[in-house]
């Protein structure tokens, strides 16, 4: 997937019921963001269950971001 983004990232936040004000910053800041994931499952038989793996990226001007997964899912 793609995204367009914040170039600054920059936002000023407070609570409904008080007066103190926090700046928050982002770290997914870039006007132009995408993200690739791919998955692989691997069905080892009707009652046995499966192994799975998943995998991600995420890519911004000066920001990228990896994750990964494994695991095993029963089938009951």
């Amino acid at each position: 997937k793609a995204d367009v983004g914040d170039r600054r990232g920059e936002t000023a936040t407070r609570l409904s019921c008080g007066d103190y004000v926090a700046n928050m910053r982002s770290a997914e800041v870039g006007v132009l963001g995408a993200e690739l994931g791919v998955g692989v499952t691997l069905p080892l038989g009707r009652r046995a269950g499966d192994i799975f793996v998943d995998a991600g990226l995420e890519l911004r001007s000066g920001w990228k971001s990896m994750e990964a997964s494994i695991g095993y899912r029963i089938n009951f």
